[in-house]
Parts: structure tokens; C-alpha cells; sequence
């Protein structure tokens, strides 16, 4: 009736659940740790773009205080009172904004090694700031002695241009190496759903494999049973199932042929009765008949008795009527 097996219907159905639960649950993982990674992914870049937009910004402010202390100088002489305090303001304002973008950035989960160099940039930074404040203040005061003191001015700026260069390479290699690692995590991603797609569709086909057999298996031992099942109420006691299989389709099959079975033996037992009942049937009619026999020669006796008793009385009636 089908191939054998171990497993009940139920069980395999069961089965069949688990694996889809298990496959769901599965792509579920593939998903989150993909999703995960490109997270990680993303933030780093995130982080990267942000030091990078920082530092332009500071690089920005770096050019902008020199051109504040220029200002001062070209302004110094100049009876333009709220020019020089616009430029005194201009000086405050990028002072501010220098010291925001490097403190910004060493907020950020950068590497160590940038790290190091936002906190090592630190010195050359509050010099040059601490210069540019007191030669524009000295520029408003004694425009020559302002000017005498560029030279160390450009020194302490070209001193800190080359830390900002240094910083600026470290953090482009940090961003160039956080895009290469999210474009490891994407195309390591594509590639694992590329596999769970494969695993996916194999266990499907397996499982669509399984169905088929599973509803052949029960079909062919439905029809088994049900010519099994018409065979008897035919009459033909004689025709039995082959059990091959140890599920529900199994025990049906082994229940008609047990149905089968017990019903010859009936019918084998109601016959040993019908024989005795003929016999006993023939010995009471016999009994019967022999009795009948015997009841007829009884009634000859009483009969002949009845006719000498009555000769008898005609005999003592004679004899008294002579006697008188």
C-alpha cells in the first residue's frame, strides 16, 4: 500500500510544520544579521562623514581667522568703528566654531588612531587661536607692531595647516576604510541571501516532494481500503489488505483485514450451529414419530381392554338374569 514508514500522518504533518517554522525562523535570521550589518555599516559611514564635514568645517575656520587678523590690519587705521567690531565679532564667532568642530569630532567612535591626532592637533589650535585674538586686538591698538608680529602669526598657522593636514588624511583613510567594509558587509549580505534564496527554494521543493508522496500514500491506501471494504459487503470474505506501513493508512487496512477475519469465523460458527440444530431437529423428530407409535398401541390396548371389560359386564348380566 505504499512505501513503508515509521511516522504517522500526524507526525509528518507535524514535521512539515516545523520545517516551514524553522525556515521562516531561518530568513528572519538571515534578515536581521543582514539588516544588522548594514547598519553597522551605515553608521560607520555615518560617523566618518560627520568627522569629515567637521574638519572641512574647521579647516574652513582655520582660513577664516587668518583672514580676520588681515582684516584687522587692513581696518586698524580706519575711523570705521563698527567695521572693526563686526571684524571682532567675525574673530569671536570662528574662534567659536574651530573649537566646536575639532571638540565635535572627538565625540565621535572614531579609531584610535584619529583620536590621537584631534587630541595632539589640541596645543597648535589654542596657539594659533590665542594669536589671532591678540594680534587683531593689537592691530586696533598699534597697527605696526601688528604687523611685526605676522611673521610668527604665519608660523604658528602654517605649524597648525600641517597638523590639519595630517588629520584630514587620517580621516579620509578612516572613511575609505569604513566604505570598503560597507561594501564587504553589502556584498556579504547579497551573498548569504543569495545562499538563504537557494536553501529556501531547495527546502520548499523538498517540501512540495513530501506533500506529494504524503497525499499519494494516503489516496492509494483509501481506495485499497475502500475495494477492501466493498469486496466484503460483496460477500468475499477472502480478499485482505497488504500492510506495509506503520501510520493510520497501516492500522485502517489491518482493521479491515482483522474485520474480515472475524467475520469468517462468525460466519464459520454460525454454521457448527446450523449442523447441530439440523441434528437435534431429526433425533426430535424421530422421538416424536416413535412416540406417536407407542401412543397408537397404547390406545389398541385400552381399547381391547374397554371391549373385554365390556364383554365381561354382558357375561355377569347373563349370568344374574339366570340365576333368577
Amino acid at each position: 500500500m505504499g512505501i513503508k514508514s515509521g511516522l504517522t500522518l500526524k507526525q509528518k504533518l507535524v514535521g512539515m510544520g516545523v520545517i516551514g517554522i524553522l525556515m521562516a525562523l531561518l530568513l528572519g535570521a538571515v534578515g536581521y544579521i543582514g539588516i544588522g550589518k548594514g547598519d553597522s555599516s551605515m553608521d560607520g559611514i555615518v560617523v566618518a562623514a560627520s568627522a569629515l564635514k567637521n574638519h572641512l568645517s574647521a579647516d574652513m575656520m582655520h582660513d577664516a581667522l587668518r583672514s580676520d587678523v588681515l582684516a584687522a590690519i587692513t581696518f586698524a587705521d580706519s575711523r570705521d568703528q563698527e567695521k572693526k567690531n563686526e571684524i571682532l565679532r567675525d574673530l569671536a564667532e570662528h574662534s567659536k566654531l574651530f573649537r566646536d568642530n575639532l571638540s565635535g569630532s572627538e565625540g565621535l567612535p572614531l579609531n584610535e588612531e584619529v583620536k590621537k591626532a584631534l587630541n595632539d592637533i589640541k596645543p597648535a589650535l589654542e596657539a594659533y587661536i590665542k594669536d589671532a585674538e591678540e594680534l587683531t586686538t593689537l592691530a586696533f591698538k598699534n597697527r605696526s607692531q601688528a604687523v611685526s608680529g605676522l611673521d610668527k602669526f604665519f608660523t604658528v598657522f602654517g605649524t597648525l595647516e600641517d597638523e590639519m593636514s595630517k588629520l584630514s588624511d587620517l580621516i579620509e583613510k578612516n572613511w575609505l576604510e569604513i566604505q570598503a567594509a560597507g561594501d564587504k558587509a553589502t556584498a556579504s549580505s547579497k551573498n548569504l541571501i543569495m545562499i538563504m534564496s537557494i536553501i529556501t527554494f531547495l527546502i520548499l521543493l523538498a517540501s512540495v516532494v513530501v506533500a506529494f508522496f504524503i497525499s499519494n500514500a494516503i489516496g492509494h491506501a483509501l481506495s485499497e481500503a475502500g475495494r477492501i471494504a466493498e469486496a466484503v459487503a460483496g460477500g468475499d470474505l477472502t480478499v485482505r489488505g497488504n500492510v506495509t506501513r506503520k501510520d493510520e493508512t497501516g492500522r485502517l487496512a489491518m482493521a479491515l483485514n482483522n474485520m474480515a477475519d472475524n467475520l469468517m469465523d462468525m460466519i464459520g460458527q454460525l454454521q457448527n450451529s446450523t449442523g447441530q440444530i439440523s441434528m437435534t431437529s431429526g433425533e426430535l423428530a424421530a422421538s416424536s414419530m416413535q412416540m406417536g407409535s407407542n401412543s397408537e398401541e397404547t390406545s389398541r390396548q385400552i381399547s381391547s381392554v374397554s371391549a373385554a371389560g365390556e364383554q365381561t359386564n354382558r357375561n355377569v348380566q347373563t349370568v344374574a338374569t339366570a340365576a333368577e
